[in-house]
């Protein structure tokens, strides 16, 4: 999950493949909730974002940020095995 352009090249430089959080498959992801009621709707995101994740036949094996958790989308929720 990359921000930019120059983000993606270096994810791609390395064998990876980055996903642009401003597209439509990038919005599938979300804010950690503090609520956590509000975990529920996240985790139903995650469902769908899994679901598109599959169909483009790849998984997330690392998430890399450099603004920490919480305000990065929540990779922890995405299932087992999730970073």
């Amino acid at each position: 999950m990359v921000s930019n352009a120059e983000r993606a090249a270096r994810v791609e430089a390395v064998g990876g493949a980055a996903v642009d959080r401003k597209t439509p498959l990038g919005r599938r992801l979300y804010l950690v909730p503090d609520d956590p009621r509000v975990g529920e709707l996240g985790k139903r995101k995650a469902q769908a974002f899994r679901g598109t994740e599959a169909a483009a036949g790849g998984s997330v094996d690392y998430v890399v940020s450099h603004a920490g958790r919480r305000p990065f989308p929540a990779p922890s929720s995405l299932g087992e095995g999730a970073c």
